[in-house]
């Protein structure tokens, strides 16, 4: 019976935190009295997950940690509601609330680890767990370490210490993670719990919160899809966008190995698709190179390989290649990315959506420029990289090639966003 009230403690610390840093956002909201509770929290928890990240890096007590970001949560919402007042999009905070509560019971009754969880992030957040460092592991120290970190970490700062409590925190970030990109959408408080609920059902499956970190970068890149919607559709390209990405991005830096893609596939989007602005491209590339370098001298500070998958890349496979070696392999990367790509239901209903508007709002169609550029470079990066392993094929191409086309699944959700209301302005059954 413990457990339950020991969930819902363990939720409202995961809403508290999500007021770490208020602070920083004080002088450019002080004059509004009706803040956006969600676009607050989501704010915040990337920031809040940075300042973890980057303490991972040099081994603080966790406990010590927790307590001061608590204490500075707490303090931080106080001021900030004596201060500003009052916060809006409450409904939709509820239910957010009520979400990721219902995902951590599930959370907590699944016990059923994939291969690799049970191979390597079970064993990394044990170890991290017990307080070993980021360079104590005998097997994959190159794989990024921050999902079995901040697994340790609420594992370590629990009232019941079990190992699914760490895990919760996977849950909540993926449900904040939703309900923080539909909230930019121009739909009433109910229909954005409604599309939430929705995009919830398509994407939840109880064994993506296992350990593994790919639900971690689903997550971040719905944040990233806010962020890029707001850039590419609302004209905001502005230093504050720019930090939350790079923020973001730095999370899915080390978070896996295919972040170094991600990181440079978001930042050639963005200076190769907006407009003039070259001061803040300017910017921005410096950031990119910052959280780049940062994550090398880490790496080479601590003797860990920058290799993403050292037992997986050789270039020793160039003597085997020829023309059947070229065909052969190009055929199962080819295949199987397709038959993925399109047994993912937001590609599909993504892709039903361009389709629909290429056919009745063709005008739509430069819209979506910049995400046919990153799809495009996306699958190069894939190909290149599935063409050089030495992994078994095309056992590493089926057992892999989902997980990573899941990961950016969620950018191409604006598409269906502009089908949707299109499509209802057609009807006149709302105005926007």
């Amino acid at each position: 019976m413990i457990e339950i009230p020991n969930i819902i403690l363990t939720v409202i610390v995961f809403l508290i935190l999500s007021f770490f840093s208020n602070f920083l956002f004080y002088s450019s909201v002080k004059k509004q009295n009706n803040l956006d509770i969600i676009d607050i929290s989501g704010k915040n928890f990337i920031i809040f997950l940075n300042i973890i990240l980057i303490s991972s890096i040099f081994n603080p007590n966790k406990e010590i940690l927790f307590f001061l970001c608590l204490f500075i949560s707490i303090l931080s919402l106080y001021f900030f509601l004596k201060e500003i007042g009052k916060f809006k999009n409450k409904i939709l905070y509820a239910f957010l609330f009520f979400f990721v509560f219902v995902l951590a019971i599930d959370i907590s009754n699944n016990f059923g680890y994939t291969w690799d969880t049970k191979k390597y992030y079970l064993h990394k957040a044990t170890a991290f767990y017990q307080n070993f460092f980021i360079d104590d592991f005998v097997k994959k120290t190159e794989y990024p370490h921050f999902g079995p970190y901040i697994w340790s970490f609420f594992w370590k700062n629990n009232l019941l210490n079990f190992e699914y409590t760490g895990r919760l925190i996977f849950g909540y970030i993926y449900v904040l993670s939703v309900f923080y990109f539909i909230n930019s959408f121009k739909f009433s408080d109910y229909i954005k719990v409604l599309v939430s609920i929705l995009l919830i059902l398509a994407t939840y499956k109880t064994l993506l919160f296992d350990g593994r970190p790919d639900i971690l970068v689903f997550s971040f890149f719905l944040f990233i899809s806010k962020y890029l919607f707001e850039i590419f559709h609302k004209n905001q390209f502005d230093y504050h966008n720019i930090i939350l990405i790079i923020l973001t991005l730095n999370l899915i830096l080390w978070t896996k190995s295919e972040g170094i893609a991600y990181v440079l596939l978001i930042a050639s989007t963005l200076i190769l698709f907006v407009k003039n602005n070259f001061n803040k491209k300017i910017f921005l590339s410096i950031l990119v190179f910052s959280i780049i370098l940062l994550k090398y001298f880490t790496y080479y500070y601590y003797g860990i390989s920058f290799n993403p998958h050292e037992d997986t890349f050789n270039l020793k496979l160039i003597n085997d290649i020829d023309l059947n070696f070229f065909f052969t392999r190009s055929s199962q990367i080819i295949s199987w990315y397709f038959i993925y790509f399109f047994t993912n239901p937001i590609i599909i209903l993504s892709s039903l959506s361009l389709l629909t508007i290429l056919i009745r709002y063709k005008s739509l169609i430069s819209k979506f420029n910049y995400l046919y550029f990153f799809l495009l470079s996306k699958f190069c990066v894939l190909y290149a990289t599935f063409f050089v392993t030495v992994y078994p094929m095309p056992f590493h191409v089926k057992y892999s090639l989902d997980r990573i086309i899941f990961h950016s699944s969620g950018l191409f959700l604006v598409i269906i966003y502009y089908f949707v209301i299109n499509f209802l302005k057609d009807k006149k059954k709302f105005t926007y």
